[in-house]
């Protein structure tokens, strides 16, 4: 029972670590990066769509263990994190 409780909690705050990456990736796309020399838009469109698809991949992950382990507000957290997820496809 701890062990899947690390695990899910390891799966989530690694997913927490991609969504931070990938919302700075985002913002590097729709705003441009502060020291950007050449116009590399579609590499921060590209980093950022990687970083959103392993934070889904991670929350599915733990979702799955939550189902044999329920969890309220991990649940929660998983929700809010995937709505961040989708928002920017």
């Amino acid at each position: 029972m701890r062990d899947e409780f690390s695990k899910i909690k390891y799966y989530i705050n690694f997913a927490e670590t991609c969504l931070k990456r990938a919302n700075r990736e985002w913002a590097y796309y729709k705003n441009g990066h502060p020291y950007n020399q050449a116009n590399d838009n579609a590499n921060h469109y590209l980093k950022s769509q990687k970083a959103y698809s392993a934070t889904k991949d991670l929350l599915q992950k733990a979702a799955a263990l939550l189902k044999e382990t329920p969890n309220k507000e991990l649940e929660e957290k998983v929700k809010s994190m995937s709505l961040c997820c989708n928002k920017h496809k």
